[in-house]
Order: structure tokens, then C-alpha cells, then sequence
């Protein structure tokens, strides 16, 4: 098989074929314009990151009218080469449709898998509800996409039990559902996910050494996603070439019975600038300075978490991929710190600075709740370690007002020494308390994490940049908000944008990507990646 291989052969990139197993089109009730809904834009955004296939759904089929919906797909999947349907099909119910007539769609060329949407569409799945559908699947060989948003892990073991033959394709599972994910993928081997969501570090390692890289697949969440995001936790992977390809493409081909040699691809070039062009062949950026704004920890031996699977989240681990991706420095602060225990955190953060010089620095945190941490942070660990640049206040976990009295003696600090203050902006319940803090403490780099999870999240946050020189826009999120880079950077400039991974609960490829792919100009992201950060951390007064 000719593939997309990420290498240079005789001076060019190479390509290697995508199928994306995880795409939508039509109309919502609920939509945001600024997301596209048209395949055109589908299909230019296919070709602009080089996706030689997409299996998609037809939204009205899930919003209004199956019978619509499918006969819409029907024509857009013919008219475009490419692209294939999941049609959107309930259990066998007599008494509302000619059943062997609606069934008949299944029958069709490009229809490719059936989908199903429990919850909103209001049907049972359990196993006798879905006998009849189940049936027709088996006899045409097709396999089930269905979200974990439309069902629960109990009511899909169930399903998983009564039909070991019905190949299932489980998207939007997220890095908070693997405890639940893999305990599945153990025991049922015709369970399958795929990757937009699903963005936790390491997840195609994870995924190969304990499940089979047969049961990975690619898929971008189209049009809500940056589709070249997903690409790059491919081609960083430490997969071989012929299991990125399985990952890529052959998985999903194999189970939608697609012949890979029916998917083109794309002639000349692609019209990438070198920092695309180095993350889609998943080589490091080594010439750009990067400085991730936003990262987690484990301590040494810690190798998972009470409420998450987080894999490889020591340091030395975290500089592994660090160099892989061309990351030059990381500011971190451990899981413990914004948990239980910020003393013991700063700790990890003195060891991890200690052994890898110059390749993290940290934000200190403390736990309010504990009068000791309130009283040592500063002389222990600001005052005696110039690499505690700024401080984490996490304000939820903690259970406290983000402007509680308890903060307040750390907060003058930082003020005073001019230090970074990492946000969470996870809730909205924040909104109101954020033009209070940046008020009060004007010298304070105020990074407001998560600004490009959502649009009305990011208009919030623009909104506040503008009005405060000290406020900034941090983007990281699993959502990877398909054009919100270049949104923020038309609305207030790329000089307030700052690159940030959440790692190593999120792997950091996409977010690097999510940068790189961007249609901004290369000036504009090394001031993202790294230059703006620069300029903050210079302005810090020390004695």
C-alpha cells in the first residue's frame, strides 16, 4: 500500500492517507455560525490538511427527521467523492414507518455504518430493543458509530455482551472516561473509539501495548475541531509507520469495507508554512522558541491518579515529548498541588528543575485550607527558588471564592514581584470575578487557561484582554476550536496569545498543532509559541 509517509523522499513530503471516521454536516437547532455546516467547506478543509476520506452524519437525521436526514446524506455522499454516510436508523418500530423500506437505505453504495443517538432520538438500547437493527447490521457486515454522550458504560457493556459481531465505533470519549474505556477494550474486542476527544498523553502507545492498534481510529469531530490537531497525534506517535497508517486510515477502511485505493491523493504541495509543515510530518519545531504556559505533573513513582488515567506524567517523561515536539520549556504544577497537597507539589517542581535545568519552571501553588501552606509558600519556595515564576490558584478543587481573603497575601506577593497567575476559566461562575482580580492586582500577568474552549467563552475572555494589559488569553482545551486561533489574534491581536498543553493529562501534540496549522503568520506564531511568554517572564522583579 502507498501511504502518506511523514518523511522527506527526493526533497518532498510524502503523503500519507487520512480517513476520518468522525464528521457531521447539515443544520442544528442550536448553532454557532462561525462553525461551517456546508460539505463544501468540508471538502476544502479535507483538502487543506490532506484528508482523503470522512465518513459523516447528516444532523437533521438526528434533529428532526431520520428519513430526511438520510436521504439528504444520501445526496451529498454522492455528489462528493470522498465522502461516506452513517445513516441514522432507529430499533424496528412497526408502527411508525414501512420498515423494510427505511432498512433498504442500508443497502446503498456509500452508506458505510449505521449511527444511532439514543438519548435524542428516544429509542431503548438494550439488547432486545436493538435485536432487529442488530440483525440487518450483521447481515451487511456494518458497524454502529455511536457517542458515549448518547448512551452510559453500563447499558454499552450490556450491548457489547449480546452482540460480539456488531463492530462498534465509540466517539467522543474523552480523557476522563479511560478508566471506563479501557476496562471495555479489555474484554470486548469489537469495541473500537476514535481519537478526537480522546486526546489524553500517550493514547495511541497506551492503546497499542495494552489493546491492539487495530482499535484506534482517527477522527476530528469536523466542524468543530481543527482537523489538523488530530493528524498530529497521529504522526508524533511512537507508532510505526505501518501503525500510524492503521490509526490514519486502515482501521476505519477495514471496518466500513472502503478500498483504500478509492481515496485519491492529493496533488503538488500543500499549502502549509514551515511550522505546518513540521508538525504534519511530526518533526520537532526546533527553530521556533516554545514555551508551554500550562502544565500538569506526577511525582516520580506516581504512575496514575485517583479520577484519571494520566500516563507518563513525570518529568523525565514530560522532556521526552518535550523534545519530540521542539518545546524548549515548560511552566508546570504538579496534580498534587492543585489537589491535596501544594507543598509536597513545589517539591516535585524543585526536583524536576533541579534534574532538567532549564526545561521547566513552576507555578507554586498551596491549598488555602491548610494554614501551614499559607504560611510557608512564600519565604520556602518564592523567596528561595527564582524558577516559582507564578502561582496556581485552583479555586474549584479547593472550594473557595477565587477573591477569598486567604489568597489575598499571596496574590500581593505576586503583585509586587510582577508574577504570572495561571486562571482556570473552566465554569462561568468565574466571569464576574475576573475584571475584580485583574483590577486589584494590575502587575500581575493574569493567563486566562482555556480561552479557546468555546467562542462565547473566547469572547468573554478577548473582551477582558482588551480592557486589561494584564490579562491574557491562554488557549488549551481538548476542544480544539476549529478557527478560534485565528479569531483571537483578528479580535485582539497575537501580542495577548499564549500557547498552553495541559499536559500531561492532554497529550500536547494537538494543542502544539492547533497553533501551527493555524492561518496566521509565522511571526505571529512565535509570539504565541513562545515569544510573548519570554517577554513576561523577563519582566519579573527579584530581589
Amino acid at each position: 500500500m502507498l501511504s502518506y509517509l511523514p518523511f522527506v523522499l527526493g526533497g518532498k513530503a510524502m503523503q500519507r492517507k487520512y480517513f476520518d471516521i468522525h464528521t457531521s454536516l447539515g443544520r442544528k437547532s442550536v448553532w454557532d455560525e462561525r462553525f461551517p455546516r456546508d460539505p463544501e467547506t468540508l471538502i476544502k478543509d479535507m483538502a487543506y490538511y490532506r484528508i482523503h476520506g470522512s465518513l459523516f452524519i447528516q444532523n437533521e437525521g438526528m434533529e428532526y427527521s431520520l428519513i430526511q436526514g438520510n436521504r439528504k446524506g444520501i445526496e451529498t455522499a454522492e455528489k462528493y467523492k470522498g465522502l461516506y454516510l452513517a445513516a441514522t436508523m432507529i430499533p424496528a418500530m412497526k408502527y411508525e414507518w414501512d420498515e423494510p423500506f427505511e432498512y433498504d437505505i442500508l443497502n446503498q453504495e456509500k452508506v458505510k455504518a449505521v449511527h444511532i443517538a439514543p438519548k435524542s432520538v428516544r429509542h431503548l438500547f438494550t439488547p432486545k430493543a436493538m435485536e432487529k437493527l442488530c440483525l440487518t447490521m450483521q447481515s451487511k457486515d456494518l458497524p454502529l458509530i455511536l457517542s458515549i454522550t448518547q448512551t452510559d458504560w453500563s447499558e454499552l457493556e450490556r450491548f457489547l455482551d449480546a452482540y460480539p459481531s456488531v463492530n462498534v465505533i465509540l466517539t467522543d470519549t474523552a480523557w476522563s472516561h479511560n478508566r471506563y474505556l479501557f476496562s471495555l477494550l479489555g474484554r470486548y474486542k469489537n469495541l473500537h473509539f476514535d481519537i478526537s476527544s480522546n486526546q489524553s498523553n500517550d493514547i495511541l502507545e497506551v492503546t497499542k501495548q495494552y489493546f491492539g492498534i487495530e482499535r484506534a481510529l482517527f477522527g476530528s469531530d469536523y466542524p468543530f475541531k481543527v482537523m489538523g490537531g488530530l493528524k498530529a497525534l497521529v504522526e508524533y506517535a511512537r507508532l510505526s509507520e505501518e501503525e500510524k497508517d492503521a490509526v490514519a486510515c486502515g482501521n476505519a477502511c477495514r471496518l466500513l469495507h472502503i478500498d483504500e485505493k478509492d481515496l485519491e491523493l492529493y496533488r503538488g504541495e500543500p499549502d502549509f508554512d514551515e511550522a505546518a509543515s513540521l508538525v504534519d510530518q511530526g518533526k520537532p519545531l526546533t527553530s521556533y522558541y516554545i514555551i508551554d504556559a500550562h502544565a500538569h505533573m506526577s511525582g516520580d513513582g506516581i504512575y496514575t491518579l485517583s479520577d484519571l488515567v494520566m500516563k507518563n506524567g513525570d518529568a523525565k517523561s514530560m522532556v521526552r515529548t518535550m523534545d519530540e515536539l521542539g518545546i524548549d520549556c515548560t511552566i508546570t504544577v504538579p496534580w498534587e498541588g492543585i489537589s491535596v497537597n501544594g507543598t509536597n507539589a513545589n517539591k516535585t517542581c524543585q526536583k524536576a528543575m533541579s534534574d532538567f535545568p532549564g526545561r521547566f519552571l513552576s507555578y507554586a501553588s498551596l491549598n488555602p485550607n491548610y494554614r501551614e501552606e499559607l504560611e510557608t509558600v512564600i519565604p520556602e519556595f518564592h523567596e528561595k527558588d527564582k524558577g516559582f515564576v507564578g502561582i496556581k490558584p485552583y479555586y474549584p478543587k479547593h472550594g473557595l471564592d477565587i477573591l477569598d481573603e486567604k489568597y489575598k497575601e499571596w496574590y500581593e506577593y505576586a503583585n509586587k514581584r510582577k508574577l504570572l497567575m495561571l486562571l482556570h476559566t473552566g465554569s462561568s461562575s468565574i466571569y464576574p470575578k475576573i475584571p475584580k482580580l485583574c483590577e486589584t492586582y494590575p502587575d500581575i500577568a493574569i493567563l486566562l487557561a482555556h480561552s479557546g474552549s468555546s467562542y462565547p467563552n473566547a469572547d468573554f475572555m478577548i473582551d477582558v484582554a482588551k480592557r486589561y494589559k494584564n490579562a491574557y488569553l491562554e488557549i488549551t482545551y481538548t476542544s480544539l476550536t476549529r478557527g478560534i486561533i485565528e479569531y483571537m489574534v483578528e479580535k485582539v491581536g497575537a501580542d495577548k496569545v499564549l500557547f498552553g498543553t495541559d499536559t500531561p493529562m492532554r497529550d500536547p501534540a494537538p494543542q502544539l498543532a492547533w497553533v501551527a496549522y493555524s492561518r496566521i503568520s509565522i511571526e505571529d506564531k512565535r509570539k504565541i509559541l513562545g515569544g510573548n511568554m519570554k517577554k513576561l517572564l523577563e519582566r519579573i522583579e527579584r530581589d
